[in-house]
């Protein structure tokens, strides 16, 4: 049982993320032991910071994703022109 004070802010866009990830209301209220107008104002106060926080997570692992492509295709030629220039320093 958490007591609503004791809960961080932090903790709070958690729970909000949570839901907009597809958790129930009821689920959330029932496992904080709180009403649903403290999850509502939970909501309104800190729902567009949770969902930024999901969009950034998101542009994030997109980045990362792209880097590591590049990162391979770079090695990659890097490799090719090493091959290459090494056949023609032998011919």
């Amino acid at each position: 049982m958490y007591l609503v004070e004791n809960i961080t802010p932090k903790r709070i866009i958690e729970i909000v993320e949570s839901y907009y990830l597809g958790k129930k209301a009821v689920d959330i209220c029932n496992e904080l032991s709180i009403d649903r107008k403290t999850l509502d104002k939970w909501l309104e106060d800190f729902g567009h910071l949770a969902n930024e926080f999901l969009k950034l997570r998101s542009e994030n692992h997109r980045l990362r994703e792209m880097y590591a492509s590049l990162t391979a295709t770079n090695l990659t030629l890097y490799q090719e022109i090493e091959d290459f220039n090494t056949k023609r320093v032998f011919r």
